[in-house]
């Protein structure tokens, strides 16, 4: 089902939409819908990508710890640091 948007478009910006849409074969009506599928198609796109990038990915494996339950226990690490740093202790205890 599709639905009706009526935009006003200044003449300076139309001119130059109806002679891309007639050297395309099309009416401006349709190469304003084209272009607004691809922006949105795009938009999602990214979105999707942005959603599904764990940004501390590019870490993993890149170094050696002598924690062997870091992935399972990590929060559990952090906290621990950061109780231990509360406290004032300089080095905290793995």
């Amino acid at each position: 089902m599709g639905h009706t948007l009526t935009i006003q478009v200044a003449e300076d910006l139309y001119a130059p939409l109806e002679k891309q849409a007639r050297q395309n074969g099309q009416t401006p009506e349709e190469l304003v819908v084209q272009w607004l599928t691809d922006v949105m198609r795009e938009q999602t796109r990214r979105v999707s990508a942005q959603n599904n990038q764990d940004p501390l990915e590019k870490f993993i494996g890149a170094f050696h710890s002598n924690i062997p339950n870091w992935a399972e226990d990590h929060d559990h690490h952090i906290a621990h640091n950061i109780m231990n740093q509360i406290r004032g202790k300089d080095n905290a205890e793995k």
